[in-house]
């Protein structure tokens, strides 16, 4: 057997560890829609998680779980898919382990020192709006403008500006990039080191509190990002969005194949309408598309290009958000109750479009990308 071949079964073998995980540990506890799951039992399961090696454990030495070898294609393949596979389940689970892990790969990078409680640490990888347009492009480029760099400084300017961190309430560190230098650093920030205070819930991915957060006056560890490290992120992190994107319209799919086999109208079951199957055929067909893109990346974390990663992760929100509103439609009004599922999907994708530059920022990054190779 070849050494691809030896690496492809391994992965399957952890994929597979993977999903018994996440559906006899994970699905009893996140089974009722309407129901948040608690964070003590979040924190337990995270840790059985990380047991099992599919989650970082800080403080110990890296192994094969999420974002653990950014230096492997097969990290970035498994990264991936366990996120896709955990959001089918509970895409506020799947963002917190996502963050989380990312941070803790960021704080081995950077030799940090941080808490090894789970799901203590966060990481929040932009600044406190979008992407800052087409300066963030240019800088990566090396061709920055005239004024590029004072809007980057803007951009992560944590003192005069809020950002906001979407992570589980009972974190207590978070990991900011910031301006200095003219390029940017890792700041670790604990919580008494910040102004934050929790705000009123969010759109969705209600499992998680959103902190408006900004820093204080008190002193905070800063370390330099080695060169490249900084886009890298960005791009595992659009990666990462589309995945738990895509793992949303997976559940939300079974849900609507499911209900259009078993609701009547007029006599005869809503799957047999032509517009129930246009339906189910745009979330079937939004399904594919995501996956598609989403299995052309299979280079190492330290080798994504950040522009295609966007175009992916822009794509797929594209389609996916209208694949959410179709599993709404074939549920009709019943789709809209809490404990039926459709809506808090809905909410969930809206959200995950929202975050990080997804809805105005992305295409103004691929243009000035674009005009750098010009």
């Amino acid at each position: 057997m070849s050494q691809a071949a030896e690496d492809r079964a391994d992965l399957e073998l952890f994929l597979d560890e993977a999903r018994r995980f996440v559906h006899n540990r994970l699905q009893p506890a996140v089974s009722r829609h309407e129901t948040l799951i608690s964070s003590p039992l979040l924190a337990d399961i995270t840790r059985e998680a990380a047991n099992l090696g599919l989650l970082p454990l800080p403080g110990q030495e890296a192994g094969y779980g999420l974002w653990e070898q950014p230096e492997q294609a097969a990290n970035t393949v498994f990264s991936l898919a366990f996120l896709k596979l955990t959001a089918s389940i509970n895409a506020g689970v799947a963002f917190s382990w996502h963050r989380y892990a990312l941070a803790v790969a960021v704080a081995r990078h950077a030799s940090l020192s941080i808490s090894s409680e789970p799901l203590a640490i966060s990481l929040q990888p932009g600044g406190h709006y979008g992407l800052a347009r087409g300066a963030l492009a240019r800088w990566i480029a090396n061709q920055p403008g005239k004024d590029d760099q004072h809007q980057l400084a803007d951009w992560l300017d944590w003192r005069n500006h809020r950002c906001s961190l979407l992570a589980p309430e009972t974190w207590t560190q978070v990991i900011l990039p910031v301006w200095e230098n003219d390029t940017v650093n890792w700041q670790l920030c604990t919580r008494d080191q910040l102004i934050c205070e929790a705000a009123a819930p969010q759109h969705g991915l209600n499992e998680l509190a959103l902190f408006p957060i900004n820093v204080g006056a008190k002193d905070s560890l800063t370390v330099p990002s080695p060169a490249n490290e900084y886009p890298a992120i960005l791009a595992a992190d659009a990666l990462a969005l589309a995945s738990i994107a895509s793992g949303i319209n997976q559940h939300g799919s079974a849900l609507a194949q499911q209900y259009a086999s078993i609701r009547c109208q007029g006599g005869t079951l809503i799957r047999q309408h032509p517009a129930v199957q246009q339906m189910l055929s745009d979330i079937t067909q939004a399904q594919w598309q995501t996956d598609t893109l989403l299995q052309s990346q299979t280079a190492p974390v330290t080798k994504l290009q950040l522009a295609q990663a966007l175009m992916i992760r822009q794509q797929a929100h594209i389609h996916l958000s209208h694949s959410a509103n179709q599993v709404m439609q074939v549920h009709g009004g019943i789709g809209y109750m809490q404990d039926c599922g459709p809506e808090k999907l809905l909410r969930d994708q809206n959200t995950l479009r929202m975050i990080a530059g997804g809805l105005r920022d992305i295409p103004l990054f691929i243009n000035a990308w674009q005009e750098t190779l010009l």
